[in-house]
């Protein structure tokens, strides 16, 4: 991938502070817009403008260009960016490491976005549903059922719901990993939550796995 895994875990060991001023505020909406839009070079061009103006960036601006480029599907480029924080002393952040686990996510490189989870945990820094959204989702590209169930329990014992896309790409991940049962389980979690009014109903999406699950395991 061209990007060392502990990067982001050197950034989190540095603890320089850079003050919100309103060029940095103005460039990180900047940068959110054109991320918004999938348009990577034009989030780099802002913050190139910022750099050769202000000579500093903070955290805020280097999130929110790393999620750009992730956006428009230049993992590597978000790897490298959050990695260079550490040469600049700037500390990550929870949506910096969300970042950074997305993008590996994004890159099929599962284990690293794992490694950067354990790299949180060890800085103190908690992840959000954000952060377990994107390691489920990378847990069930690399067809790690087993991970996906622990993240998504880990989740609902902080009683936050995982939302439907994770939920649904755990479910994938049964899936993926010929585990009907455990499938037909998240899909009745589901199916209960929504009873409750605590998140929107299963979407089709989530129905189509768990039966394919059951075809993969001749439950017909």
């Amino acid at each position: 991938a061209g990007v060392e895994a502990g990067a982001v875990a050197v950034a989190m060991a540095q603890h320089v502070r850079i003050p919100m001023t309103s060029a940095l505020r103005n460039s990180a909406a900047l940068i959110r817009d054109a991320g918004k839009r999938s348009d990577w070079e034009a989030a780099v061009e802002v913050f190139r403008r910022l750099c050769s103006r202000a000579g500093d960036a903070n955290v805020i601006v280097y999130s929110a260009l790393a999620s750009a480029c992730t956006r428009g599907e230049q993992w590597t480029h978000s790897l490298a960016i959050l990695s260079s924080m550490a040469s600049v002393r700037i500390s990550a952040d929870v949506v910096a490491c969300s970042t950074a686990v997305t993008a590996w996510q994004r890159g099929g490189w599962w284990t690293r976005a794992l490694e950067v989870f354990e790299d949180m945990k060890r800085a103190g820094l908690q992840a959000n549903v954000i952060t377990y959204g994107a390691l489920i989702s990378a847990c069930e590209r690399g067809g790690h059922w087993a991970g996906a169930l622990a993240l998504l329990g880990e989740l609902t014992s902080k009683r936050v719901s995982p939302g439907e896309i994770t939920r649904n790409a755990a479910i994938s991940a049964c899936q993926k990993g010929q585990q009907w049962s455990l499938a037909i389980d998240l899909l009745g979690a589901a199916l209960r939550a929504a009873a409750r009014g605590e998140e929107p109903a299963p979407t089709a999406s989530a129905f189509n796995a768990a039966i394919s699950a059951c075809e993969k395991g001749h439950q017909w």
